[in-house]
Parts: structure tokens; C-alpha cells; sequence
């Protein structure tokens, strides 16, 4: 079971490009099954077992977890066993994939957090400290906000993927696919600042990552819970009394440049998205914006606020 285990793990990792957390993920979901085999079904707990794993087993797994984990979660390990299935079936280790029989569960749709424009405003004035760090921390923040990456995207990036020139970044993002996106004048600004005195972090490291672009204190490549701390000081140095995480940013990217009338296609470029309907979860975020327009300019609206002026006795 183990080898096999391992097999599927080279398998993500090498030939689907799947990322160090999405990987730890869908390896975590697999490893939880393996366990419930192995106490509720110990013959199916074995690489020949899993071949007549069956539909009614797999309920049976999704009721034992079910109340215990959210719905996004539960959706997640369908997803993993999907994929581990459909590859046991590739590899010609099992006849069918199972979990494609069940359907994923109906979860409650969560408005993306952001925040508004004078809260952003407010927190990219923060003080940032004028020092090697200080100022990468200032880039890190202008560039999650600014260009809309995925915290995972922002610390796996090299030098070479930048062109300050061209004011663009090379992005690679999930399953490795690549886009570039542009960088706005404030951004390059913040990154020229940072890269100016970048070299004196690698002065002091031991053992340099020289392709990194955002360094720690030792000279080596940023994390990205790293990142989440570094947001968490901002948001309690400004005194938002909120806490957001890096993704929040990104969020509140989409949600600007769709009220500023950004085209969604665009956006959805911009975000990496594969799919469209994920990037339209931020039509629901801009429904004040287009209800302010409406407001503003629909007869209907005017004349709605004229007889609300003047009641009927």
C-alpha cells in the first residue's frame, strides 16, 4: 500500500505539477480513507483491495465523516478520491472509478472576503520599515494587491520572472500553468525599491537562493505562511481590528477592477482562473457597485425616489 501510495505521489507532484499544499491536501484525504479501510474494512485496506473498493464502501466513508468536516472539505476528499481512483484505473490496477458514482455535496456559496478602497488606501500607507525586509514586506503587500497573485504564486517567484522594464511578471500558477501579468507603476516602484537593497540579505546568508525573489532574514526563500504572518502585523499595526488572510488580497483585486468596469474575461485572465464561473463569484461581491449605478442613472429609480419625497396623505 505504501509503495503504491508513493507511486501516486510521484504522479501529482511530477506529472500533474500539482503544488507542495494542494499535494499535502489530496494526500491527506487519501491517507484518511486508508484509515477508515483499515478499521472498517480491512480487506479492502491493501493495493488489491482498493481495486473492489465499491460505491456503497465509499458512502459508507462519507458518512462517517460527514458533520465532522465542512462541505468545501467534504467536496475536497471526493475530489482527491476521484483522482486516485481514476488513476488506479489508468494504471490498470482497478476496473472502475467508484466515486464517480457519487455526487459532490451542495455547499452554502461564501461572498469572497475583501476589503473597500479606503481600507486598502489605509493599509498600503502603513509604515513600512526602511530596511532590506521592511521593504520587501511593502513589495509583497503592493504586489499581492496590485497584481492579484495567489500567496503561492508570490513566493515562487525568480528574478527572471520579472521585467520591470515592460512592467510585467511571469506567474506560474495552478497545475503550472504560466501568464503574465502586468505590474501598475506603484508596484515596480515598491519591487525597484526592494531589489535595490536585496543584495544585503544575500551578503549575509550561508547558503543563498540567489533565483528567489522575495528572501528571509537567512537569504532563503520565503513561505508562504510567512506571507499570512506578515499580513496578520499589517492589519494589527493599522488597527483594523480585522483579520484577513494573503488571499483576501487577491479578492479584493478582482473586486475593484470589476466596479472600476473591468471586463470579466479580463479579470479572469488576470486571476489565472480556468473557468469562467469561478471568476463570476465576484459579480455577487460588486452587487452594491451595480445597484449604485442604478441609482444613479435607471428612470425607475429616480422616479422611486421622487414619490418617496412626496407621500400621499
Amino acid at each position: 500500500m505504501q509503495d503504491l501510495l508513493d507511486q501516486y505521489e510521484r504522479h501529482l507532484s511530477q506529472e500533474r505539477g500539482f503544488r507542495p499544499q494542494t499535494l499535502r491536501a489530496y494526500l491527506g484525504d487519501l491517507r484518511q480513507f486508508v484509515r477508515f479501510l483499515q478499521e472498517k474494512s480491512p480487506r479492502h485496506a491493501s493495493a488489491d483491495g482498493l481495486a473492489k473498493v465499491d460505491v456503497f464502501l465509499l458512502r459508507a466513508y462519507f458518512s462517517s465523516v460527514h458533520g465532522e468536516a465542512e462541505a468545501a472539505s467534504v467536496e475536497r476528499k471526493l475530489v482527491s478520491l476521484r483522482s486516485f481512483f481514476a488513476y488506479l484505473v489508468h494504471e490498470g490496477l482497478a476496473e472502475n472509478n467508484p466515486a464517480k458514482l457519487l455526487s459532490l455535496p451542495k455547499k452554502a456559496k461564501k461572498l469572497p472576503v475583501h476589503l473597500d478602497v479606503d481600507e486598502i488606501f489605509n493599509l498600503l500607507d502603513q509604515a513600512f520599515e526602511d530596511t532590506p525586509l521592511g521593504l520587501r514586506d511593502k513589495a509583497i503587500w503592493e504586489i499581492c494587491y496590485g497584481c492579484g497573485l495567489r500567496v503561492g504564486e508570490v513566493v515562487g517567484l525568480s528574478l527572471k520572472s520579472l521585467d520591470l522594464t515592460d512592467g510585467t511578471v511571469r506567474v506560474f500558477g495552478k497545475g503550472g500553468k504560466e501568464r503574465l501579468v502586468p505590474l501598475y507603476p506603484q508596484v515596480v516602484h515598491s519591487l525597484q525599491e526592494y531589489l535595490d537593497r536585496r543584495g544585503e540579505l544575500l551578503a549575509k546568508a550561508k547558503t543563498p537562493d540567489s533565483d528567489a525573489l522575495f528572501l528571509n532574514a537567512r537569504g532563503g526563500r520565503l513561505s508562504a505562511r510567512w506571507v499570512e504572518k506578515m499580513v496578520d502585523k499589517v492589519m494589527l499595526r493599522a488597527g483594523t481590528g480585522r483579520k484577513i488572510s494573503p488571499h483576501a488580497l487577491r479578492h479584493t483585486f478582482a473586486t475593484h477592477l470589476l466596479d472600476g468596469g473591468a471586463d470579466l474575461r479580463a479579470i479572469q485572465e488576470l486571476l489565472g482562473h480556468e473557468s469562467l464561473s469561478t471568476t463570476q463569484r465576484y459579480t455577487h461581491v460588486g452587487i452594491n457597485h451595480l445597484v449604485s449605478v442604478y441609482d444613479n442613472a435607471h428612470p425607475l429609480a429616480n422616479r422611486d425616489a421622487e414619490r418617496s419625497d412626496h407621500p400621499k396623505e
